[in-house]
C-alpha cells in the first residue's frame, strides 16, 4: 500500500553465479495504478550460446510513500530453459533443452537473497513471501524472419512494424486465465490479507498521482522536484529514473509494516523483549545503587535483597485496567524472567501477547507498566512505620535448604514504579487514515511513578500530552490546578517487539544477531524515545534527559546476572537449579497476581 512509482531491475545469471549480459531496468507507467502498476517492458535475450541453467533474477524497487525514499521491495525469479516436462536443468545436454515459454504469475519474496547459496530459480524459496504481491511475466520464442534464418529484434525495425513482425504481442488480461499461477496459490494468511486490503477505501490512484501526493505530504523529502515541463510519458519516466540510485547501490529495504492494513482476524502482537539500564539491586546495594539498604530514605529495609521486574501491558482504549474497579480483559504481564540475564538488562521468556482491537485509530496506545518485585530472606525483613505499604508474601522456593524467601511488591501508586506508552496506529501518508499498526523493535524511555491514566489518556492526544508534561518545568503542580509535570527515569527503558502477525516473517525482530542468513540484528526504532527525551530536556527532568543515558548495549559483559544476585540474597548456592527458578517464577507471579488481580492465564 505504500508503493508509488516502481522500478524493476532484471539480471540474467547462470548456476555458477555468472551474470549474462547487462542489467535491465524499467519503470511503472505513470497512468497505471500505483498498487497494480503496468510496465509494458520487454527484454530481448540474444546469444549464440545459452547455458541451460540461465535464469532471471528480478528486484522490485519503489519510492516509499511514508518516507518518500527509494526502497527495495522484493525479489522474483524464473528459469529461461527447462526440460520437456518443465523441470529445471542442471547440466547442458543435447536434445533436452527447451525454452520455458508461457505466461507466469510470480510470487514476490521479501528481504535479500543470500549470495552464498545456490543460484537458480528456487533460490528465493527460503525467504518470506510478500502477501498478495506478484508479477506477471511472459517468455516467448524470439520471432524469425520469413526464411527462418534471422532472429528479429526491435532495434532493427521501426516501432510501427513491431506488431506485424511479432515483436510486440499484447499481454492477455489477467482475468483470461492465461497466466500460470501455480506458484501463487493463496494461503490462509493470504486470504486474510486480501480481505484486509479490500476492507479499506478502494484506491485507483495512479502512479504519478500517488508519488505527487507523497512528495507534497512530506516536506522533509529530498527527491528532485517534478519538472513543470514534463509533457510525455518518456519525459516522466526519465524523471522517475532520477529518483532512484543505481541498481547496485540500493541499500534501503521497504518498511513492510505498511504492506497490509490491520485485520481484527489476525490481531496485533506485542512481545516484551526486556528492560534496559535498570537499577541493578543485589545484596548490599541500596535503592540508589549504593550500600545502605532499600528505601533507606523512607524506612529501613534489608540490604540483602534482589529486584525482579514485571512488565504489565494493556491498551487504550479500552484502558480498563486503570479504572475502578479494574477489569482485566486484554491485560498481560511478563511471565518468566531469564535469570541468566543481567540485573541491569533483564530479558523475558515467552512474553508475547496478542491484542485484537476492533479497529486501529490515531488515539490507540500500548500502555507499559513496570512493577518492582523485591526478593529477601524473611529473617532480615524489617519495615519501619514510615515505609510505604508493601504487600508481602512468604513463599517456599523449591528445594533450597534455607528459610523461604519473602517476596514483596511495590504498591501500584508508588513513585518507584515506571511506565511508558507507544502509539500503535500508523498512516502511510499523513491524513489518509490510521489503517496500519506499528511493526518493529522499539526502545521506549520509562517515566517514574504510577500510570497517570485519568490525566493523560483522557486528553485529546495522549502522546502530545506526555511530551507537554515532560517539558513542564515545575516539579509540583500549582495549587488548585490539575497540571503537573512528568519525571523521566535515569536512563531506564523497555524494548518491545510489535508486529502485524500477517507480516511477521517479513519484519526483522531479532534483538541480537544470530548465526545464519537471516540473523542480522534488527535496527531498534528510537524515534518515540528520542522525541520524549527531547521534550524532557526542557522540563524538570533535564538532568537525566540525555540520549547517552538511554543508549542500548547489545551485551552486558561483566554485569551480574539475576541468578547471581538471588543466590547471594538467599545465601544458598544450591538455588541455581532450573526447578528452583521455575518455582521462584511461579511465586513471584503469584504475588503480582494477588496485588493486581491479574490472572495467571
Amino acid at each position: 500500500d505504500n508503493w508509488t512509482v516502481t522500478r524493476i531491475c532484471l539480471r540474467l545469471f547462470t548456476a555458477d553465479k555468472q551474470q549474462v549480459g547487462r542489467t535491465y531496468d524499467c519503470y511503472s507507467l505513470p497512468s497505471s495504478s500505483a498498487t497494480s502498476p503496468s510496465f509494458n517492458f520487454k527484454v530481448e535475450c540474444r546469444s549464440d550460446l545459452f547455458q541451460c541453467t540461465t535464469f532471471a533474477l528480478l528486484r522490485m524497487d519503489t519510492i516509499d510513500s511514508a518516507l518518500v525514499a527509494p526502497s527495495s521491495v522484493g525479489y522474483m525469479t524464473f528459469k529461461l530453459f527447462s526440460s520437456r516436462d518443465r523441470a529445471r536443468l542442471k547440466v547442458n545436454s543435447d536434445g533436452t533443452m527447451y525454452i520455458n515459454t508461457g505466461s507466469f504469475q510470480l510470487p514476490m519474496f521479501g528481504g535479500k537473497p543470500q549470495p552464498s547459496g545456490e543460484f537458480n530459480d528456487e533460490m528465493l524459496n527460503n525467504l518470506p513471501r510478500i502477501p498478495c504481491a506478484s508479477l506477471l511475466v511472459r517468455i516467448v520464442t524470439a520471432p524469425k524472419s520469413s526464411d527462418g534464418i534471422t532472429t528479429l529484434s526491435r532495434d532493427e525495425y521501426p516501432e510501427e512494424d513491431w506488431a506485424r513482425l511479432g515483436l510486440d504481442v499484447p499481454a492477455p488480461l489477467y482475468s483470461s486465465g492465461s497466466y500460470n499461477g501455480t506458484l501463487c496459490e493463496p494461503s490462509a494468511e493470504d486470504l486474510v490479507c486480501f480481505a484486509a486490503k479490500a476492507s479499506g477505501p478502494a484506491s485507483s490512484m495512479s502512479v504519478d498521482d500517488s508519488l505527487s501526493q507523497a512528495m507534497a505530504a512530506n516536506t522533509n523529502q529530498r527527491l528532485p522536484a517534478k519538472p513543470a515541463s514534463l509533457s510525455t510519458v518518456k519525459d516522466t519516466i526519465a524523471w522517475y529514473s532520477q529518483l532512484f540510485p543505481a541498481s547496485d547501490q540500493m541499500r534501503r529495504v521497504l518498511n513492510y509494516a505498511l504492506s497490509i492494513p490491520y485485520s481484527v482476524e489476525a490481531g496485533l502482537n506485542v512481545s516484551v523483549e526486556g528492560l534496559h539500564n535498570m537499577q541493578d539491586i543485589g545484596p548490599g546495594a541500596g535503592d540508589d545503587g549504593k550500600t545502605g539498604g532499600l528505601f533507606n530514605r523512607k524506612g529501613a529495609r534489608s540490604s540483602n535483597a534482589t529486584y525482579v521486574y514485571k512488565v504489565i501491558v494493556s491498551t487504550y482504549p479500552p484502558g480498563l485496567f486503570y479504572k475502578e474497579p479494574p477489569l482485566l480483559d486484554s491485560v498481560f504481564y511478563s511471565k518468566v524472567v531469564d535469570f541468566d540475564s543481567s540485573g541491569k538488562a533483564p530479558t523475558f521468556i515467552g512474553s508475547s501477547f496478542n491484542f485484537r482491537p476492533p479497529e486501529i485509530k490515531s488515539k490507540f496506545y500500548l500502555i507499559v507498566d513496570v512493577r518492582k518485585i523485591i526478593v529477601e530472606p524473611p529473617s532480615t525483613v524489617s519495615i519501619s512505620s514510615t515505609a510505604p505499604s508493601i504487600k508481602q508474601v512468604t513463599r517456599s522456593i523449591g528445594t533450597c535448604d534455607n528459610p523461604p524467601a519473602t517476596i514483596s511488591i511495590e504498591p501500584a501508586g508508588s513513585q518507584k514504579n515506571y511506565w511508558t506508552l507507544l502509539p500503535l496506529g500508523r498512516e502511510h501518508i499523513a491524513g489518509q487514515g490510521y489503517r496500519y499498526s506499528q511493526s518493529g523493535l522499539f526502545q521506549l524511555p520509562l517515566m517514574e511513578g504510577p500510570v497517570p491514566y485519568a490525566d493523560i489518556f483522557n486528553s485529546t492526544n495522549p502522546y502530545k500530552e506526555v511530551r507537554s508534561r515532560l517539558a513542564f518545568k515545575e516539579k509540583i503542580a500549582a495549587k488548585g490546578t490539575k497540571s503537573f509535570g512528568l519525571k523521566l527515569s535515569d536512563g531506564y527503558s523497555v524494548v518491545l517487539a510489535v508486529s502485524n502477525p500477517l507480516l511477521r516473517p517479513l519484519i526483522n525482530l531479532n534483538l541480537n544477531a544470530t548465526s545464519g542468513g537471516s540473523g542480522d540484528a534488527a535496527v531498534i526504532d528510537t524515534l518515540f524515545m528520542d522525541s520524549l527525551i527531547s521534550a524532557a530536556a526542557e522540563g524538570a527532568s533535564f538532568a537525566v534527559a540525555q540520549p547517552e543515558k538511554f543508549r542500548y548495549y547489545r551485551s552486558r559483559t561483566g554485569a551480574r546476572s539475576i541468578a547471581e544476585n538471588l543466590s547471594a540474597t538467599l545465601a544458598e548456592p544450591t538455588c541455581t537449579r532450573a526447578a528452583d527458578y521455575q518455582e521462584l517464577s511461579k511465586q513471584i507471579n503469584k504475588v503480582l497476581e494477588l496485588d493486581t488481580k491479574l490472572s495467571a492465564k
